[in-house]
């Protein structure tokens, strides 16, 4: 199978495209003749804290996609990454050979690095508390209230690292009622799993309990045909506890805290590049089978992270209210990478990563005259990592050279910040934020060559690069929020995000160790909320333009250097999302996001070598798809639930190389279960890309070494499951 043969591989399954669009035409159809016949139902209010306050979905001037426990269970959404389908313009990839790692991209702002000196574009937050790392980051869904993704820079209230948008994943809190709940799920591919949660008034006082734990295996899917086994399984444990305690009725806190662990076999990568060369280490031959290798490099992927916070929530009266969150994590991850895919491998990636933080937040709100609200805080993050990086590299001209590089990393960041939402008249209100970011990172760099001493801080500084950099940013935001009618909301904003700069350090060479300045995202955004029918069909919409300073992209230069490839680059997009409630059994849903990104002014230096497109900006990303819950008799329903996801071609690397580009695919998902009891219990069996569509989730483009690595998305996992809440 040629390269572009097995990028096309979507082209040979419209069939199963054209299949399920006729599903949901059929069943919208069915929905419209409903309407007169069934009950009318207004859809349920979603609450969300985009704005650090809980408010109606509808009622915030930020483009924010929100999923809730049920919606995610319908779905078949079990881990973060796997929100990309539902939201539009997200792309959410595994970082290279790591399943326990994820990057996003917003409205085409991201990052693909791991690397401790480079920072994320889009933040990550559990409970309020920001995730510094990206390396165990892809976190198992289970026993959550809701997940909110907010697409757009959130410079003033969420801070730096987060110019692209925010995830938000916001866990259940213990309460005085007594559930529990078990689930079991057994799949393809030996695919197991094995969930429970527990939630319990502790002895007579106001001391509540949650906690939980998941455990989840599934066989390796890709053949090693030098190894003679299969690899890139899962296998995957964690839980949570936290404890809640009500002194008072203006006091509350809340201990939380989690663990995970990451142990598998991968993740391989295939090479679909054919090469022909007299050099032995560039000739190649691909398998021509995207599920079946030839590396007989032993690899493994071991992370462990945990953590533990403590909030603290006041109500000063007044409406006033004051929240207080300190929290400790620590990320440690180990793993090594084939990106060759060869017998002998010639190239292995490997890093060992061991990552703490402390964060401490102070949010205050309030009313503002009785005309508005307002929010105000200091938030303060520090962050020390260290890493080891090493390349192992066996193609000419490097032969056989190890390089190692090992890297601490000191990050100090303090920052205050307020907004306010104000009433000019009863239907139009000003908003107005600011925020104040001091970034201090430290660096202390060596590296070995073949265990030789090569470049340390003390070079790198006579060189001239900065080794202890600072940086001060302001980001505004400013708009306008018009209320048209009851449930129409109009609204229009400029906002402003960064994400700090750092160093280009991935890198063998010291003369190509270099700094970099923060990158900053100007985001100007037109939108819309709106509920119609009688609350029965929610459509939101938004316009934007986003002028995108200092974009940091690595790419290849001659002679195999590194350049720094900073450039200026704009972005246009519109979204929509529309839930339709046919009648009350019936819900349709759909999301669609447009996007057109490319770089400007590019310098002379750096035309040709980087492409006319951003990495990771589809032109289309959709979803549509719908939910049915009907009951049955004598206490029983039936639930089911179909997703169709598509998205269009895009490039994985800034120099949109030909071989680094995806091709279009689409997926579908589905699911059909009996629930019993009043929904005490529940049978179901579900399929995730139920067509096995093959597809391309990272590409490795080293073509001038004679590979081309790609990593495939997960094939389909047929599962049955049963749950019980009691």
């Amino acid at each position: 199978m040629s390269h572009i043969e097995a990028r096309r591989t979507g082209d040979r399954k419209m069939v199963n495209k054209r299949t399920s669009a006729a599903l949901l035409l059929c069943l919208a159809g069915a929905g419209a003749a409903a309407q007169d016949e069934g009950q009318r139902a207004a859809l349920e209010e979603v609450i969300v804290t985009a704005e650090r306050r809980s408010e109606s979905l509808q009622d915030v001037s930020v483009s924010v996609s929100a999923f809730n426990e049920d919606m995610m269970e319908r779905r078949q959404v079990t881990e973060i990454l796997q929100v990309m389908n539902d939201v539009p313009n997200l792309v959410g990839n595994n970082n290279v050979g790591q399943s326990s790692a994820t990057t996003f991209f917003i409205r085409g702002v991201g990052s693909t690095e791991s690397i401790p000196t480079v920072d994320t574009t889009v933040g990550l937050y559990v409970d309020g508390v920001y995730i510094g790392r990206q390396g165990v980051n892809n976190f198992s869904l289970f026993d959550i209230d809701r997940v909110e993704v907010l697409r757009g820079p959130q410079g003033t209230l969420y801070g730096r690292n987060s110019s692209g948008g925010a995830v938000k994943i916001v866990t259940k809190q213990p309460g005085p009622e007594l559930s529990r709940r078990i689930e079991f799920a057994y799949g393809e591919d030996d695919f197991l799993s094995a969930r429970g949660s527990l939630n319990t008034q502790v002895g007579d006082g106001p001391l509540y309990f949650g906690g939980n734990f998941l455990v989840e295996q599934r066989d390796g899917v890709t053949e090693n045909i030098t190894l003679d086994r299969d690899v890139n399984d899962k296998d995957y444990m964690g839980g949570r506890a936290s404890l809640r305690w009500e002194p008072s009725d203006s006091a509350k806190f809340t201990l939380i805290g989690d663990y995970s662990r990451v142990d598998e076999n991968g993740l391989y990568g295939v090479n679909v590049l054919e090469s022909d060369s007299a050099v032995p280490s560039i000739a190649n031959t691909p398998t021509g089978d995207l599920f079946q290798i030839v590396s007989d490099e032993d690899i493994d992927n071991e992370a462990v992270a945990w953590g533990i916070s403590l909030q603290g929530d006041w109500f000063l009266g007044n409406g006033v209210d004051l929240t207080s969150i300190t929290a400790y994590r620590f990320t440690s991850q180990d793993y090594n990478l084939d990106i060759s895919d060869r017998n002998p491998a010639t190239y292995i990636l490997s890093a060992d990563t061991e990552s703490t933080q402390f964060s401490q937040e102070f949010q205050l709100t309030g009313s503002l005259f009785d005309r508005g609200t307002w929010v105000a805080g200091l938030y303060y993050f520090n962050e020390q990592t260290d890493y080891l990086l090493t390349d192992d590299i066996r193609i000419a001209p490097f032969l056989v050279s190890v390089f190692d590089k090992d890297f601490d990393v000191d990050v100090e960041s303090i920052a205050g910040f307020g907004e306010i939402n104000y009433d000019l008249t009863d239907t139009l209100r000003l908003i107005a934020g600011v925020r104040v970011t001091n970034d201090r990172k430290k660096l202390d760099v060596a590296q070995t060559i073949g265990g030789a001493p090569g470049f340390d801080s003390a070079s790198l500084s006579a060189l001239g690069v900065d080794l202890d950099i600072d940086f001060t940013e302001v980001n505004p935001k400013v708009g306008l929020e018009f209320d048209v009618a009851e449930d129409v909301l109009l609204y229009g904003t400029y906002t402003q995000g960064f994400k700090s700069g750092g160093w280009q350090a991935r890198v063998n060479n010291p003369q190509q160790f270099l700094n970099f300045e923060p990158e900053i995202v100007d985001s100007y955004e037109i939108g819309m909320k709106s509920t119609w029918l009688e609350r029965r069909l929610r459509l939101n919409a938004s316009i934007f333009y986003t002028d995108y300073q200092d974009l940091f992209n690595s790419v290849p230069g001659a002679g195999g250097t590194f350049l720094v490839a900073t450039a200026d680059a704009e972005i246009t997009g519109l979204e929509i999302e529309t839930t339709f409630r046919a009648n009350q059994y019936l819900d349709l849903y759909g999301s669609f996001g447009f996007l057109d990104a490319e770089y400007k002014n590019l310098s002379t230096a750096l035309q040709g070598t980087l492409g006319d497109e951003l990495q990771r900006t589809p032109d289309l990303n959709a979803k549509v798809g719908a939910s049915i819950d009907y009951p049955l008799a004598n206490g029983r329903g039936l639930l089911f639930n179909v997703g169709y996801s598509y998205i269009t071609e895009y490039f994985v690397n800034p120099q949109n190389t030909p071989a680094s580009e995806t091709g279009d695919f689409g997926l579908l998902d589905a699911s059909i279960g009996l629930s019993f009891d009043d929904g005490k219990y529940e049978i179901s069996l579900a399929c995730r890309n139920c067509a096995d569509e093959e597809y391309f989730d990272s590409i490795l483009d080293f073509a001038g070494f004679g590979f081309s690595t790609v990593y495939t998305g997960p094939p389909r996992l047929v599962r049955a499951s049963f749950r019980a809440r009691f």
